[in-house]
């Protein structure tokens, strides 16, 4: 086949008759149909580059088309069922299992969910899953498939640990009955040079969340503080 060889950095280009390179297994050829280079291809040229592979053949960006290819390149039925194996047990059925495994408890009219130890080790054991299904087995058609998908599996198996802790929060919320969901108050207090902050529950009622006035809750802004004297407000009348 015909091609563009870099004999020498700093020399012209040469064009030549090369060999057709077979591919090995797992491997494709292509035919290239346009081409270009790039920047590095361009350091490489001008000697820039240290221990270039001479002769070489400039050219990473181009149009390709498939000539041949060695090996099973077919997703196989197999294959595929290898890949909906490791979608069905390590995302859904350990994700659920997760679900399971995480403490939910109710807490000042809110549900809480705390993963365990346990939890963590089924997190460990959905991702080793994962590396196992992508590397197919004995399944060589079934190689980075489930890879390709590895953020379909995060997605399926987080929405289904969900689904389950879900599922069991839904009574503690009907137990806290018209408390549960309280909306949280913060109040600010300003002392010497900082600022604290309390946090607290209230019922909610009508006009929550509209500007009424609370003497327990108050305003909050920036203020430009002194070093030796703290914030204005707190100054010594003069």
């Amino acid at each position: 086949m015909r091609a563009v060889l870099l004999d020498r950095p700093g020399q012209a280009l040469r064009l030549a008759d090369v060999p057709v390179p077979q591919p090995g297994p797992g491997q494709v050829r292509v035919r290239v149909l346009a081409c270009g280079v790039c920047r590095t291809d361009l350091h490489v040229a001008d000697g820039e580059l240290p221990d270039p592979r001479l002769p070489l053949v400039l050219g990473v960006i181009g149009l390709f088309t498939l000539a041949s290819y060695a090996g099973d390149h077919h997703v196989t039925s197999a294959a595929w069922a290898w890949l909906l194996g490791t979608l069905v047990v390590g995302a859904v059925v350990l994700g659920a299992l997760r679900g399971l495994t995480m403490r939910v408890w109710p807490s000042n009219g809110w549900v809480m969910r705390l993963g365990t130890g346990l939890t963590m080790a089924l997190w460990l054991a959905t991702l080793l899953a994962l590396f196992v299904g992508n590397a197919g087995g004995s399944n060589s058609g079934a190689t980075g498939l489930v890879g390709a998908g590895f953020l379909v599996y995060l997605a399926l198996t987080l929405a289904m640990q969900s689904y389950v802790v879900s599922r069991r929060a839904r009574p503690l919320w009907a137990q806290l009955g018209p408390d549960a969901g309280r909306p949280l108050q913060m109040n600010f207090m300003q002392g010497p040079g900082v600022f604290f902050t309390t946090f607290r529950t209230g019922a909610p009622g009508p006009g929550w969340g509209a500007q009424a006035e609370d003497p327990d809750v108050i305003d909050a802004e920036v203020v430009e503080d002194d070093e030796h004297q703290g914030p204005p407000e707190l100054h010594a009348p003069r």
